[in-house]
């Protein structure tokens, strides 16, 4: 296109592109990536921007297609050339007055230097820009000399900034005028210097990109005339940089990543934008990790094969790989060595998948060979192996192996520069190339995975590892120890024979690093006390990398045979060390209840010579030791729980001790464990029984909030145990939380009746629910060796009638009951009545101690057999417990009071009422004497007429075809007052003769009372559904005084009609209609 000469703001000239309204044919797309932290693979050769085009490329020239921000923000770089962009300058210089120079004088523009001759009065233009110190980044483009006025020949050397005058100058004025060049720059942001902006699909906003003028396709180099520009973005993943002029454009993986190119407006130098689009590219955003599939070794692999096969899969479904060069895209590093380009193969090559297997090249080395050229960096190792070596033994927390860990790694990266490792903690192998050895063996052992870590291990460095954990007494089992993990499925009991006896079965036993490395031999018959048999491994068994411990005869090659023949058919063997614990036996208290000063001598036998008893229950003791009490016992620690009791040796085999009240002086349970030592330091317990999984789940109604948060948990076996006699009381107990074992904390253990321990479930993986199923593993201790204390006297905890009460009854039951459960496990909990007197209103005191009974010597109770007088009287009474402990002089007081009279409220006028019950005397002048009632009248259909009736007389009495009231009818009773009618009713009580009440009613209507065989008060209201439960009724009616009206009623449909649910009151009558004859049952 051709430049156009513009006169610039500052007196220069410009060259500008007429207005670009074309289109422009659409280029390959290709993406850069420039200023990122990780290598960016491309796609294509480098290229070199077209005219009046815009490429997004790296800096070697390269066209990228794809970007990614990376960790959150990245770059991406643009090239676009236009000659149109390009402007120059104008200054000039003056050399004034006496410039007198010879023909061919160099002249230096800006520095006014003049090779030969007198240079004058040296000046240059205001406002010029050209670089005199460095000619080429301001190159000029065209110059014209003049003498005064006229022009010169002259030649130019623009790289220099200087110009060679052809001919004489003598006094005169020398005068160059020229145009130069510089780095063009648009800011992007300046009104009339915004021409590229840079879009995404997720930021159509975008921003307006700096540009700069360099020398080529993918230079950063600035050049003044090269017409290349260069323009760098931020993308950022952040949803917040879509502001304009943030500098940053948003983008989402996937998105589109556009720079338009719009030229300049009308001039470069001005202040109008171009609205036009002259050429535009796209890139795609990926910023997915590829993904990494190893198929093998998969981490955590251990293995004895030195070449084991190492494969994996690469994919990236976005922006890919290159499928010509693949290893641009991923690196693999064994134990830190770098690999040879021969030792990857591919199953798999496209350009979103690589399938790759890595194989030493030569075939004579493995992975435990040196590395030829060592590892020190990404190409130093040029052959052999990788240098893993080591037969170390190494421990974790699933078990224990010979050789040393290693990793591998594999990095990964797509053409978007997204990267994926997988090495470290996520690529560790082992290569175990030793097999196992049978270090020991001891006798007497078994095991039991409940057991918990023992206080001597607990305190060690490694608590979890303790070679003893989980051991247990075993009569006719010998614990065999190897130095590495075993692999359980080659392991079986005719793999051995003890003192040459093939054992019955074998077990695997350990945790953490012991895990397979403990192995129990169980035998049909015990060991004899003292045995050390001879242990000797007659079969093949293998660690868990696959190396054999085998005897090696003739023709076997493999496997490794530590007996030093390979004729002598075993592989290896140990004599056991004595582990058989004493067996203790006979034990015997000759006391279980203690008083004051009381004592109880506890004797026992054991199959073996015992130590001296002088050691602590921490040193190990041949003792007994006590736990128990009746109170709440703080559980601090993991140690004095329980307290020794010092053991005489009767004889080798037979020890004594003695339990003194006045050593354990609290009323409450104490349990006796007795420990045994033998000469070898075996350790044999009795006392301790086991509950395995008791359900406690019942005991945490409510969630708990935390795991630290306590429960307090009733057990159903008391007392707990010490049953290893060592002072720790907690290591025998064990939960789990639906299924699975985890670790409790005990703050408590309450010896009072509650028999509760106060535990937190710290080890748990949530806090504890109300639903869910929680059991406890523990120890209590056996009936006979438990012994109590009881030192406190049996309390009174109930007197009936209670103290200071008053009863109608005038033969009231007459009971005290005992309480004499004082502690947990309390065995007495009962009393003997040692006195009962019963002192009547008048002060006689009546003995009635052979009148009390009892059916479980707790409650003891008396019912007098003719009515007591009237008046206050006092129950005194006194017990002794089991243990000789007397309470005397218990006393409680009571009134016996005239029976109250019922009461049946009347209205002035007409009232329908009814006796709740049989009045003692039913002539109608005793149940109503309110003198003030003058006529009562009932229907009876039985009778002609139907209505009996009573009248006052003129002599106060009522009379007349109605001389009785009972509880059999209801009544209309007319008053001129509110007096009530007060009648003696006794009711129904136990024992008395007579029935209970059933009414016969005719079909039609009838006149009923409310009557309450209960005792129910006047007033109460019942159900007609359930009062008339039996009849066949249709509708009820009641009469209110007060309103002078009726209220009618009926039977409801069901339970959830409740509207007549109150409708009859006690001392009311009530009008019922019948469809057929029936009987009430109140």
């Amino acid at each position: 296109m051709r430049k156009q000469n513009k006169t610039s703001p500052q007196g220069g000239k410009i060259v500008k592109n007429s207005l670009k309204f074309i289109s422009i044919g659409l280029v390959m797309v290709l993406l850069l990536m420039s200023q990122w932290n990780v290598d960016r693979s491309v796609e294509a050769a480098a290229v070199v921007v077209a005219e009046d085009t815009v490429e997004w490329m790296d800096t070697s020239a390269e066209v990228v297609s794809y970007y990614s921000p990376g960790s959150g923000t990245s770059t991406a770089s643009f090239w676009l050339k236009d000659t149109a962009l390009e402007f120059t300058n104008s200054a000039s210089s003056t050399w004034a007055g006496n410039t007198s120079t010879s023909d061919n004088t160099v002249y230096t523009i800006h520095a006014g230097t003049v090779s030969n001759g007198t240079k004058g009065t040296f000046s240059t233009s205001t406002g010029s820009t050209f670089d005199a110190t460095k000619p080429a980044s301001t190159t000029i483009s065209s110059l014209s000399v003049t003498r005064d006025g006229s022009a010169l020949s002259s030649s130019l050397n623009a790289t220099l900034g200087t110009f060679t005058l052809f001919g004489n100058v003598a006094n005169k004025d020398v005068i160059a005028t020229y145009d130069y060049h510089t780095t063009n720059t648009y800011d992007g942001s300046t009104d009339g210097q915004k021409i590229a902006k840079v879009t995404s699909t997720s930021d159509s906003t975008g921003e307006w990109i700096s540009i700069s003028e360099v020398t080529a396709s993918g230079s950063v180099t600035p050049d003044d005339e090269a017409d290349f520009y260069k323009g760098t973005v931020v993308i950022s993943d952040d949803a917040g940089a879509t502001a304009e002029g943030d500098g940053s454009v948003w983008v989402a993986d996937g998105d589109t990543l556009t720079v338009s190119y719009y030229g300049p407006g009308t001039s470069p130098s001005d202040t109008t934008d171009n609205a036009t689009v002259i050429d535009s590219t796209d890139a795609t955003i990926d910023y997915a990790d590829p993904t990494i599939t190893v198929t093998g070794p998969a981490d955590g692999t251990l293995t004895s094969d030195k070449t084991p096969a190492f494969s994996f899969i690469v994919a990236d479904s976005a922006s890919g790989f290159t499928a010509t060069t693949p290893l641009t895209y991923v690196t693999v590093t064994v134990n830190g060595c770098n690999l040879i380009t021969s030792e990857h193969s591919f199953s798999t090559l496209t350009t979103t998948e690589l399938g790759m297997t890595i194989a030493i090249a030569s075939l004579t080395d493995d992975w435990i060979t040196t590395a030829t050229g060592g590892c020190s960096s990404a190409t130093s190792r040029t052959a052999g192996g990788f240098g893993i070596g080591g037969t170390a033994v190494a421990t974790t927390t699933t078990g224990t192996h010979h050789g040393t860990e290693f990793s591998y790694s594999i990095v990964a990266t797509d053409i978007a520069g997204n990267s994926k490792t997988v090495d470290g903690d996520d690529a560790n192998v082992t290569i175990d190339t030793q097999g196992p050895n049978m270090q020991s063996a001891i006798a007497g052992k078994a095991y039991d995975s409940d057991v918990a870590v023992s206080t001597t291990c607990a305190a060690s460095a490694t608590p979890l590892y303790c070679l003893d954990t989980g051991d247990i007494a075993g009569a006719n089992s010998v614990k065999v120890v190897f130095d590495e993990s075993l692999d359980q499925a080659s392991v079986a009991a005719s793999d051995f024979t003890v003192d040459d006896v093939t054992p019955a079965s074998v077990s695997f036993g350990g945790k953490d690093e012991m895990t397979d490395r403990l192995v129990y031999l169980a035998m049909s018959t015990d060991f004899s006390p003292g045995a050390k048999p001879v242990v000797k491994v007659v079969g093949t068994v293998t660690d868990q990398a696959g190396n054999a411990l085998n005897d090696k005869p003739s023709g076997v090659t493999t496997g490794t045979d530590l007996s030093g023949s390979a004729t002598d058919g075993y592989a290896d063997k140990v004599t056991a060390t004595d582990g058989v614990n004493p067996t203790v036996s006979d034990v015997a208290l000759d006391g279980t209840l203690l008083a004051s000063k009381g004592e109880a001598v506890l004797t026992f036998n054991s199959d073996e010579n015992m130590k001296d008893n002088g050691n602590t229950v921490a040193q190990v003791c041949t003792c007994a030791v006590v736990a128990g009490g009746g109170a709440a016992q703080a559980i601090l620690g993991t140690t004095g729980h329980s307290a020794k009791l010092a053991v005489t040796l009767t004889s080798p085999t037979a020890g004594k001790a003695t339990f003194k009240q006045t050593d354990y002086t609290a009323t409450g349970i104490y349990g006796i464990v007795i420990q045994a030592k033998d000469v070898n330091n075996n350790e044999g317990n009795s006392g301790g029984v086991k509950i395995t999984n008791e359900d406690v789940s019942a005991e945490i109604a409510a969630d708990l909030a935390a795991t630290s948060t306590t429960a307090t948990i009733g057990l159903k076996k008391w007392p707990l145990a010490d049953h290893d006699a060592d002072g720790d009381l907690t290591d025998g107990i064990s939960a789990t939380v639906n299924g699975t074992a985890v670790t409790i904390a005990v703050s408590s253990i309450n010896w009072t009746e509650t028999e509760e321990v106060t535990v937190a479930f710290t080890g748990a993986a949530a806090a504890v629910k109300g639903t869910d199923t929680v059991k406890l593993t523990y120890y209590y201790v056996d009936a006979s060796q438990v012994v109590e204390v009881d030192v406190s006297k049996p309390e009174v905890s109930a007197f009936s009638p209670l103290d200071g009460t008053t009863t109608e009854n005038r033969t009231p039951f007459i009971s005290v009951t005992w309480d004499e459960d004082e502690y947990a496990g309390d065995t007495s909990t009962t009393v003997t009545l040692t006195a009962a007197t019963l002192t009547d209103p008048d002060g006689t005191a009546s003995d009635i101690l052979l009148n009390m009974s009892t059916t479980d010597n707790k409650d003891f109770f008396y019912r007098p057999a003719d009515d007591l007088s009237y008046g206050e009287y006092t129950f005194k009474v006194s017990a002794q417990d089991a243990a000789g402990n007397e309470k005397t002089d218990q006393s409680a007081k009571f009134t016996v009071s005239e029976r109250s009279k019922t009461s049946i409220s009347l209205l002035p006028g007409w009232n329908l009422v009814s006796l709740p019950g049989t009045p003692s005397d039913t002539a109608i002048n005793s149940v109503i004497t309110n003198a003030q009632v003058d006529t009562v009248l009932t229907y009876d259909p039985t009778v002609p007429g139907g209505w009996l009736t009573a009248v006052r007389d003129s002599g106060g009495d009522l009379v007349g075809t109605l001389a009785a009231v009972d509880a059999d009818r209801g009544y209309w009773v007319h008053t001129t007052n509110d007096d009530p009618i007060k009648v003696d009713i006794p009711g129904y009580s136990g024992g008395s003769q007579q029935l209970p009440p059933a009414i016969a009613l005719v079909k039609g209507w009838n006149l009923v009372p409310s009557v309450s065989i209960t005792g129910a008060a006047v007033a109460a209201t019942m159900d007609p559904d359930v009062y008339f439960t039996g009849l066949s009724w249709t509708r009820a009616y009641g009469f209110g005084t007060a309103t002078d009206a009726f209220t009618g009623f009926v039977p409801t449909s069901g339970a959830s009609d409740t509207a007549n649910d109150s409708s009859v009151v006690i001392g009311r009558g009530y009008w019922l209609f019948l469809s057929e004859a029936g009987t009430l049952v109140p």
